[in-house]
């Protein structure tokens, strides 16, 4: 005969809760984990944001170019020398440069040519995307901006002159300078051009022509001594004002018909 299977014992209601407990506490502290993750947030991104520093680079050994492309378009592409000697490129009186990059020994010469090898630095901070490099030409005129597609305003990085054929240098501005990334005690191998002031400066000063905008003067408010000496000053001057109205008000004189006594004659 066969034997009727036991059905499984349920647990009790003291073992249920005994087991919500930790599934709770799990629970909690996920929770917990993930909020305090969500809170570290701005501050990591910040820290990503600062993640490179920089190193300043001599002057002569970098330079800007502006290369011609179809269309009427420009790119820009930097030349660094990275030994003494041989030259890596040749500047001319009328601002068009020939590169001996290539011809030279690996090592000498570093050419960075994309926004993956040179970028913005601004206020000791990396100025990355959407702000970028770009060259425009007018009349033979060539400038180097920084723009972002979100800000009407460009900032002047470099200016130079169109040559007839091949590169054309470009001259940094005041206050720019090339520098090299580095991360820890490494150097890599991208380049900034960089600026001291702060963006906010850097717009404002693109937007008045290279001049900050000067402000009004702000007058301070006066003391509390000063305030109180304006206010009887004031008290007193109203007081005289009332005075003076009363004094010179004329004096009423009566009107009308004005009997007098009749004294009769011989009495």
């Amino acid at each position: 005969m066969a034997s009727t299977p036991t059905p499984p014992l349920l647990p009790s209601s003291s073992r249920l809760r005994s087991l919500r407990l930790p599934l709770a506490l799990g629970a909690t502290a996920l929770g917990t984990g993930a909020a305090a993750l969500l809170g570290s947030a701005p501050s990591e991104r910040a820290q990503a944001a600062n993640l490179f520093g920089s190193q300043p680079i001599a002057a002569g050994q970098a330079i800007a170019l502006a290369q011609p492309l179809a269309g009427g378009r420009w790119n820009l592409i930097v030349l660094e020398q990275l030994q003494p000697e041989p030259p890596c490129w040749r500047e001319f009186p009328d601002g068009s440069v020939v590169s001996y990059d290539g011809d030279v020994a690996e090592g000498v010469c570093g050419r960075y040519l994309s926004s993956s090898a040179y970028s913005l630095r601004v206020n000791d901070s990396d100025l990355s995307s959407p702000w970028r490099l770009r060259v425009e030409s007018t009349n033979g005129e060539l400038r180097l901006m920084a723009s972002n597609p979100q800000h009407t305003t460009l900032i002047p990085v470099a200016t130079g002159r169109a040559a007839a054929n091949g590169l054309s240098a470009l001259q940094l501005a005041p206050g720019w300078s090339f520098q090299r990334r580095t991360y820890g005690s490494e150097t890599l191998r991208h380049l900034y051009m960089a600026h001291a002031e702060p963006l906010p400066v850097l717009i404002a000063r693109a937007r008045g022509g290279g001049e900050l905008a000067s402000l009004p003067a702000v007058t301070p408010p006066p003391s509390v001594a000063s305030a109180s000496r304006l206010e009887r000053t004031s008290r007193l001057g109203r007081l005289d004002s009332r005075v003076s109205r009363t004094t010179s008000r004329p004096t009423s004189r009566p009107t009308g018909v004005v009997a007098l006594e009749v004294v009769p004659y011989g009495s």
